[in-house]
């Protein structure tokens, strides 16, 4: 049997911050939602870019811009944090959602259920009655003609 996995729950819950603190990431604040420092993916093996890897924390999105890394990701230049995890643990998106759920709790399985709960049939539920408008449109002698010329 597989396991659930709610890969936007995931990525709305988990902030990439939590990620870099859990690899060691050292990044320095540049603005107040935007973080940089240097690239510790695997891919990265340029020795001359230095600080190519930013975070855009209200986004939760990370990128590094080193032409030898993203080269390295075929051209992919950043993500989110399931792809950075991936990248980290050199896994799939769907083991590195599995990581962060054993990691930070099964948070995705709640909010599955509470989309389930909200999705139910109404078809039980009596309809209300709708509401009188104090008004009223009146429409009268309105009439459209159209005419086409060839």
């Amino acid at each position: 049997m597989t396991r659930w996995v709610d890969f936007k729950a995931l990525k709305q819950r988990i902030s990439i911050e939590q990620v870099l603190e859990h690899y060691g990431v050292q990044v320095k604040r540049v603005h107040h939602d935007y973080l940089r420092g240097y690239c510790p993916l695997p891919t990265h093996s340029s020795l001359a870019s230095r600080e190519s890897f930013g975070v855009q924390t209200t986004r939760n999105l990370w990128a590094c811009h080193s032409a030898s890394c993203c080269g390295a990701r075929q051209g992919q230049v950043g993500g989110t944090v399931l792809d950075l995890v991936a990248w980290m643990e050199s896994c799939t998106i769907r083991e590195a959602a599995l990581l962060l759920q054993e990691r930070w709790g099964d948070e995705a399985k709640s909010v599955k259920n509470d989309q389930r709960v909200s999705k139910r049939s109404h078809a039980d539920d009596p309809q209300p009655t709708p509401a009188r408008l104090p008004f009223s449109y009146l429409f009268t002698g309105l009439r459209a003609s159209l005419s086409l010329t060839s």
